[in-house]
């Protein structure tokens, strides 16, 4: 699967030409997640969207509660919820329906990068504002780590959920 500035997402089949090209926004798309049974993938846009489309029943749901562009999501690694971040400095929690079930305000600029731990329980989210914020998924916010000296560009968990890794345009990569 590929998606691109050129607004469109593309499903290929290894040694077989182009399978899909289906899905467009009205944005360049910057970000892309496959459910983990992958029925479902998400796609996050500059225009304020997030589509949901299930390739086999044919659907696309456009979500449009962001207020600005969306710059990343992301599954949780149980396939029941997705997370997404966006300039307007919230993270989105939504269900499989497409519906926004909660929402993560904090950051005060854009957000770049989320991650879910293993256990799906805990979301952690970073940015512009050079600060990593670790949440439990019911909203409440557990720490700000404010250890960048510059935006943090991605996440990420290890396998067994008790670390966290980020990079941040200071050239840095850290381990909590």
């Amino acid at each position: 699967m590929s998606a691109s500035w050129d607004k469109t997402v593309k499903l290929w089949k290894p040694n077989k030409p182009l399978w899909i090209n289906y899905l467009e926004h009205q944005g360049e798309i910057r970000g892309i997640a496959f459910s983990p049974d992958q029925n479902r993938i998400v796609t996050a846009s500059r225009d304020h969207t997030l589509k949901l489309w299930n390739p086999q029943q044919d659907s696309i749901i456009s979500l449009e509660d962001h207020e600005d562009g969306v710059s990343t999501v992301v599954y949780s690694p149980d396939g029941q919820f997705f997370a997404s971040g966006s300039r307007d400095e919230t993270v989105r929690l939504w269900n499989n329906q497409g519906e926004n079930f909660r929402t993560l305000d904090g950051h005060t600029d854009w957000v770049l990068t989320v991650a879910i731990s293993p256990n799906n329980q805990l979301i952690a989210s970073g940015g512009l504002d050079r600060t990593i914020k670790l949440w439990r998924k019911d909203g409440t916010l557990i720490t700000t780590i404010t250890e960048h000296e510059r935006g943090v560009l991605d996440l990420a968990f290890s396998p067994d959920g008790k670390y966290l890794v980020s990079s941040s345009r200071d050239q840095t990569i850290k381990i909590w």
